[in-house]
């Protein structure tokens, strides 16, 4: 559904009102595939680039929305 010609990524499926994340340019139906050069394919993926970069108050991700690979700067801290 995705459009992706692979197993790959964790898709987005639900972001919560009043978050840091809903507010950001992640969209529900998007895949994340990277996240700063290290490769997603689960949620144990996710959160591992997330705790081990959030620190810098940005992570950098490469997604795919739209049928189209995409980088996004996403903002991690208020």
């Amino acid at each position: 559904a995705s459009g992706l010609n692979k197993t790959a990524g964790v898709i987005i499926l639900t972001l919560k009102e009043a978050t840091i994340l809903a507010s950001s340019s992640l969209k529900i139906g998007a895949v994340i595939l990277e996240g700063e050069g290290e490769e997603i394919n689960n949620i144990q993926d996710l959160m591992r680039v997330f705790q081990g970069h959030n620190w810098k108050g940005k992570i950098n991700f490469k997604i795919y929305r739209n049928q189209k690979p995409m980088n996004l700067v996403v903002g991690v801290k208020k």
